[in-house]
């Protein structure tokens, strides 16, 4: 093929593309003379997982499905929404629910959670879930706004329920842990480097050194048990660490430290460059029996997370 015809096909290429994205959105297979057929992306299908990122939801690209009855009662974020952590979700239902489905604003489709028993708090005068969302690091800032709805073990759908959670910006650096927890107490995160230093509210800056990046509690909240709902009630602290890491076992603990409501219950998430970790079964739990509660521990070998 001569340079006068690839620049044709080329062009031809570029005409069909432009044409189909502005017109059409499905999977149409298109026949361009002399080549072989080219079949244009849905550019729908490319919006994946965005805002949520917890991997045991799915995103189906639809309408979030609803029904006629008012099954799930009450929808409510404990707190704030932190850019790389988690906040708790709190939905009341008055049957029980096999899947719980999420909408946000300006995404292509929802979030399906099949809920566990460790979803499951409470049976009393009805069906009390708690999940814990897990939020890009790319927050801007904004609120967010949530449509939720529920199916049931029989197969049925609730109507729709709309809820707007605030949105904090927070700092990330090579390895963020945030905490979160779901009343108005106060309740911290510390967390003791490998070489012994410990970071929280009395310490929160560690200046870096020629083996290891800054780290920072940049966020700590809830300081005296603020009025619920109050601009002050965030119930959420994060801590980020920069690169290099350093080499050895970062400890995490989170203290109750004034214990204004009862029933808190703690959600510790981490994030290693981007992307959520798992390092403990402990990583959610109540205070049950104490205030403070060793959460886990989280390993560093050559400058890398190894959990």
């Amino acid at each position: 093929m001569n340079k006068f015809k690839l620049i044709l096909v080329a062009a031809s290429i570029a005409l069909a593309m432009a044409f189909t994205l502005s017109c059409s959105s499905d999977n149409t297979e298109y026949k361009i003379p002399g080549m072989d057929s080219y079949k244009i992306p849905d550019m729908d299908s490319m919006s994946s997982k965005n805002i949520l990122q917890n991997t045991n939801m799915d995103f189906v690209k639809a309408p979030i499905p609803t029904g006629s009855q008012d099954i799930i009662t009450d929808v409510q974020f404990s707190g704030s929404a932190l850019s790389g952590g988690s906040t708790p979700l709190t939905v009341r239902s008055s049957k029980q629910l096999k899947e719980l489905y999420l909408q946000v604003e300006g995404e292509s489709g929802y979030y399906v959670l099949a809920l566990t028993d460790d979803n499951l708090i409470s049976t009393s005068g009805g069906y009390t879930y708690t999940v814990s969302l897990q939020f890009s690091q790319n927050l801007d800032g904004q609120p967010l706004q949530f449509t939720v709805s529920g199916s049931t073990t029989t197969a049925e759908v609730s109507i729709t329920q709309e809820r707007q959670v605030q949105t904090i910006k927070a700092g990330t650096g090579a390895l963020q842990i945030s905490l979160s927890w779901d009343t108005r107490n106060d309740v911290d995160l510390h967390v003791i480097t490998p070489s012994g230093r410990e970071i929280y509210y009395g310490n929160r800056v560690i200046t870096a050194t020629s083996t290891a990046g800054r780290a920072e509690l940049d966020i700590d909240s809830n300081v005296g048990c603020p009025t619920a709902g109050s601009s002050s009630d965030k119930r959420q602290e994060n801590m980020y660490f920069d690169a290099p890491l350093e080499n050895g076992t970062y400890t995490i603990i989170v203290n109750l430290f004034s214990d204004c409501d009862t029933g808190t219950r703690y959600y510790v998430s981490a994030n290693y460059n981007g992307r959520f970790i798992t390092f403990s079964n402990n990583q959610s739990g109540s205070f049950a029996s104490t205030s403070v509660v060793t959460v886990g521990t989280i390993t560093v070998r050559n400058g890398a997370v190894v959990n």
